[in-house]
């Protein structure tokens, strides 16, 4: 009998997306298929601390407190195998959405534990993070962005780069996800408050071009070459698909798995997917997201998203399972991707004393 593997399932952490992540996690943990592996999952807390958490036993959402949190904080160490208890762990699978757990040094903690992981590599997951540095690639490789500016001080004037965009225009943080701190700016008196609700996120804010448009994601899975479903859409109620569209009010937002749109359309948005996964180091599996112009029926990158949501309004396992690859599945195949990286890969060892 083949032996199942321990794999540990890492989530929470200092970031505005931690409540998120929970539901992720637990998605994941329930999800898992059972014959092959063997979650064990690990909060990261507010302050940085790992422990093992008690999964709760109705398979409702994880709740990272005391009261679930078992014994002293994890510690790892770079050369010891990592134990949990008397399981020694073969994979993790971070699902720690936004800073730190999505932007690379998650992801570099475990290359050093010599852990193979779920997900892009340290590089990548940096980039896709950086909302400024995804699209000047991608730009770089012909993939068309929305014209955008940067504020890298929070003393920085923003009237000038609004000006030259024009209104309205949406206010972001470069390094956050789940539209946590996004605004749209209709006019200039509205734009000091947005920018500064930013910065509250972000030491940079992404200052973009507001476009009428239709709001598209694909799913993306494997370590290239790609396979790439068919674009989803996302038809919000709000004004734009915010943090409260997305995680609190279920009704405000129509996720369409197959997008309605010409064969064509679909086709370029499916190869703009592929050519950004390559460009930006993708690897296991990404959300990749574009705008469609109303107007003018223009495509535009608009982020990766490396550590997509697993919830149960979440659009990537949504769709992966609309095309004919049910949850399990897809977490079974992220699992083998990042395991066959990971052998091609250098692992960090310490040098001899």
């Amino acid at each position: 009998m083949n032996k199942i593997e321990n794999v540990m399932i890492i989530f929470g952490g200092n970031s505005p997306e931690h409540e998120v992540s929970l539901r992720s996690a637990a998605a994941i943990y329930r999800n898992i298929d059972r014959r092959l592996f063997h979650p064990i999952p690990v909060g990261m807390t507010r302050d940085g601390r790992f422990y093992r958490v008690v999964p709760p036993a109705d398979g409702a959402d994880f709740v990272l407190s005391p009261e679930t949190c078992l014994g002293d904080p994890l510690s790892f160490t770079p050369g010891d195998p990592v134990r949990i208890g008397n399981d020694e762990i073969d994979f993790v699978f971070p699902i720690a959405h936004g800073a730190y757990g999505e932007d690379g040094r998650l992801q570099g903690f475990l290359e050093m534990l010599g852990l193979p992981y779920a997900g892009c590599r340290t590089v990548g997951s940096a980039v896709c993070m950086d909302k400024e540095l995804t699209k000047r690639l991608c730009a770089e490789a012909g993939i068309p962005v929305v014209p955008f500016a940067v504020i890298r001080s929070a003393d920085e004037p923003p009237t000038a780069a609004a000006a030259s965009l024009g209104y309205p225009l949406v206010v972001k943080p470069v390094n956050a996800g789940s539209s946590r701190g996004v605004t749209k700016v209709k006019c200039e008196s509205e734009l000091k408050a947005a920018v500064e609700e930013a910065f509250s996120f972000d030491t940079k804010v992404l200052l973009e071009q507001c476009i009428e448009a239709r709001e598209l994601e694909c799913a993306v899975l494997g370590n290239g070459p790609f396979t790439v479903f068919p674009p989803g859409e996302v038809v919000s109620t709000h004004e734009f698909y915010d943090y409260d569209s997305k995680y609190r009010d279920s009704l405000s937002a129509d996720l369409r798995l197959c997008a309605d749109l010409p064969e064509e359309t679909s086709a370029l948005i499916r190869n703009y997917a592929r050519k950004a996964a390559e460009q930006c180091e993708v690897d296991g599996f990404a959300r990749i997201d574009f705008f469609l112009d109303k107007n003018s029926g223009a495509v535009y990158l608009n982020e990766i998203n490396t550590l997509p949501g697993f919830t149960s309004g979440s659009l990537f396992p949504l769709m992966c399972a609309e095309n004919g690859i049910p949850v399990t599945d897809v977490l079974t195949k992220i699992i083998r991707s990042g395991q066959e990286l990971s052998s091609k890969r250098f692992k960090f060892e310490p040098l001899a004393e």
